[in-house]
């Protein structure tokens, strides 16, 4: 599961300054429309991306949005078992689009989604993410090749 620092230094090296650097803190702080506190916050005291930058990393460095928000919820969550389901949705969010395609993927999340608000035990996030890949496993399950 990649963190926050992970995702910066990904940002960094993909946004390099002109003579070939990586990018300063400034410059990350001016591709994601936060301060430089914000940036070195991050960087030294381990905070994480709320879901409004996360999305923006992820438009930054072409990942899929549910992976970059799935392992800020990782990386923030305080319980061991809701840290192992957001790290289950980050991974599978990486395979669901190798192996569907990104539209069937997301067409899944959606659907994950909007079956969320009947699941009272976790946050509707967490909810989500456990429905999600549970679909995806019958989705795999039944679009697997039998074995012979």
């Amino acid at each position: 599961m990649r963190t926050t620092r992970d995702f910066l230094r990904e940002l960094s090296l993909r946004y390099p300054m002109d003579d070939g650097r990586p990018a300063t803190d400034y410059r990350l702080a001016k591709l994601l429309s936060i301060t430089t506190t914000a940036i070195s916050r991050y960087q030294n005291h381990g905070g994480t991306f709320g879901d409004d930058i996360a999305l923006r990393v992820a438009e930054l460095l072409g990942e899929k949005p549910l992976h970059v928000l799935a392992c800020m919820n990782a990386e923030r969550a305080r319980n061991e078992a809701v840290k192992k389901v957001w790290q289950s949705a980050a991974a599978v969010a990486v395979v669901a689009v190798a192996l569907l395609g990104a539209d069937q993927a997301v067409q899944l999340v959606e659907y994950a989604s909007a079956a969320a608000p009947s699941l009272y035990i976790m946050s509707n996030a967490a909810a989500a993410a456990l429905a999600a890949l549970a679909l995806v496993r019958v989705f795999l399950t039944v679009k697997s090749p039998s074995r012979a």
